[in-house]
């Protein structure tokens, strides 16, 4: 019950979010086109200060990346079995780019690190395992293998020196420039929020993580659209089968038959079994894809997750 009504909570402050974002497109207050300056202010300022200050004041082993390693495995399995399912159902390019896209990555930046807090509140090790699962295992995947999967589905076209751009792009990407900031501030022991000199630097990193889920909510809504049900069915619910139950079934099952410590364990069941990435979205909109379908996806299966993680989580004890 204590995971279900931190969920609800979670959930319900997201959906305040996006009544009013909807509210404020229909009004003629925000328009569609400013979702992709939106989109640089959360990946260039406000997840790298999440990264940052969840990971300065912890000292990271080796031992922790299991977690990611799990969910990396998970992601390609997943997009796989989108893509084959997808194909058998005669999806069209476009409808498969976004089904592939969002049945891989998940919002463990945003609606995943909220859930986190409040399901294991004041503990750092959960929450320094949830940013290593988030940002190694998701991020990692979705801004190097997410953005050639969106081109591929948006033009058709890919190459392997579209590949290797994208890795090298990765690595001087904010995003992973706070990541190793981070992980080398921890080891090396350098002064945390608690030093005098260091408290501003780390209440300015707290303010701009505060962005990231206010403005990735107001990024779907900005997206948004009332799907034709006989349209979004399939692919709808492929996504819901594929990441928000077979997904964290098989992390949990995984996680089980690595030993992995049972608060790391629940860490990755959620995380894996969240619904799909804001980014998605995004990668979909630039790369010329179903960028309207992703985030009625996305939408609908916010709400679904509130049932799923809770069934998943009993699955895996």
């Amino acid at each position: 019950m204590h995971i279900f009504n931190s969920l609800l909570t979670s959930i319900l402050v997201l959906v305040i979010i996006a009544v009013l974002s909807v509210a404020a497109r229909q009004r003629g207050i925000l328009e569609k086109t400013f979702s992709a300056s939106l989109a640089k202010i959360v990946f260039d300022f406000g997840v790298p200060a999440m990264i940052f200050v969840n990971l300065a004041n912890v000292k990271v082993e080796m031992s922790t990346f299991a977690g990611p390693a799990i969910m990396m495995a998970a992601e390609i399995c997943m997009m796989l079995l989108a893509w084959a399912i997808g194909r058998k159902l005669g999806l069209t390019v476009h409808q498969l780019g976004a089904v592939v896209l969002c049945a891989g990555f998940g919002t463990s930046a945003t609606l995943g690190y909220s859930i986190i807090a409040n399901v294991f509140p004041d503990n750092q090790s959960a929450m320094e395992e949830a940013v290593l699962i988030s940002e190694v295992g998701v991020g990692l995947m979705i801004l190097t293998l997410g953005p050639i999967l969106a081109m591929y589905f948006g033009s058709g076209s890919v190459s392997l020196g579209a590949a290797g751009k994208s890795l090298m792009a990765f690595t001087r990407t904010p995003t992973c420039i706070a990541l190793i900031a981070g992980i080398c501030w921890g080891v090396l022991g350098l002064p945390g929020e608690q030093h005098p000199y260091m408290y501003p630097v780390f209440r300015v990193g707290h303010l701009l993580a505060g962005l990231v889920v206010p403005l990735s909510v107001l990024i779907v809504s900005l997206n948004l659209y009332w799907p034709d049900i006989s349209q979004i069915i399939k692919p709808f619910g492929i996504v819901v089968v594929l990441k928000l139950l077979m997904a964290p079934l098989l992390t949990g099952v995984a996680a089980l038959a690595f030993g992995l410590p049972e608060m790391w364990r629940d860490d990755l069941v959620i995380m894996t079994g969240l619904p799909p990435a804001v980014l998605n979205v995004i990668l979909l909109q630039r790369y010329g894809g179903d960028a309207g379908l992703a985030s009625t996806i996305t939408a609908g299966a916010s709400l679904f997750s509130l049932a799923t993680l809770l069934l998943v989580i009993a699955a895996v004890g």
